[in-house]
């Protein structure tokens, strides 16, 4: 599952540890992505809110904002 959450939209190659889960209704993952040029570490915590609806699309958007913080603190 965990491909389809916070490594989703990172780049092929990306070292992501990560934890998954799903209780609830309520999607969530959290880890620590590793930067390229030994910048550093960045750990995100994302949890959606509960809803039964499209699964799925919560997975994009925890994908999407482990994109958005990759690249910004790549670029630091």
């Amino acid at each position: 599952w965990s491909f389809r959450r916070m490594k989703r939209f990172l780049p092929k190659g990306a070292i992501v540890y990560s934890k998954c889960g799903t209780m609830d209704g309520i999607v969530s993952d959290i880890g620590i992505i590793k930067l390229p040029q030994n910048k550093g570490h960045v750990a995100l915590a994302v949890y959606t809110n509960k809803d039964t609806g499209n699964m799925l699309k919560r997975e994009e958007a925890i994908g999407k904002v482990s994109k958005e913080l990759f690249n910004y603190f790549k670029t630091l």
